[in-house]
């Protein structure tokens, strides 16, 4: 998948994104996190946005590879 974004010029930066939300994910596995309410609560809107990103273009770039086929 990497070339296929790689050749709209980082314009998604999906890498990074995706990149991004492993960190978060890992970050809110973390027990102690929740002992920061404010901190937990920006971590988990930061997921749902990287989700819904990182999902919208992996659905994309899915549908463009299988138009391809």
């Amino acid at each position: 998948m990497n070339s296929g974004w790689n050749r709209l010029g980082g314009f998604f930066d999906y890498e990074r994104r995706k990149e991004r939300l492993e960190e978060v994910m890992l970050q809110l596995e973390d027990s102690s996190i929740w002992n920061d309410p404010i901190e937990a609560q920006r971590l988990g809107g930061g997921r749902a946005q990287l989700e819904e990103t990182v999902g919208s273009l992996d659905k994309l770039w899915t549908g463009i590879h299988e138009s391809a086929e």
